[in-house]
């Protein structure tokens, strides 16, 4: 599976949808996923990641809610996302 940063993931250990922020190597992934607890990150092996498609505004509200640390951290992903989302529109 050829994944990148900005993927937008499932894994098997969280159903919900996450993004990936770093590539460990090609085998592992480090990926903000946020629940209603707030934002979180993890690492995932290869194997237990599913990329999944996302609408913009879905991709937005993901990033929305990861609050400030994935805002000051990822602020290029961000800004494309939401200019992903802007386009859209």
């Amino acid at each position: 599976m050829n994944l990148t940063i900005g993927d937008f993931i499932i894994t098997e250990k969280y159903n919900i949808p996450g993004i990936i922020t770093k590539e460990i190597n090609k085998e592992k992934y480090l990926a903000f996923i946020y629940n209603k607890h707030g934002g979180f990150i993890i690492e995932a092996n290869v194997n237990q990641i599913k990329k999944t498609s996302l609408e913009p505004h879905e991709e937005l509200s993901i990033i929305a809610n990861l609050g400030d640390r994935f805002y000051n951290q990822y602020t290029e992903l961000y800004q494309e996302i939401l200019i992903r989302y802007i386009i859209y529109k």
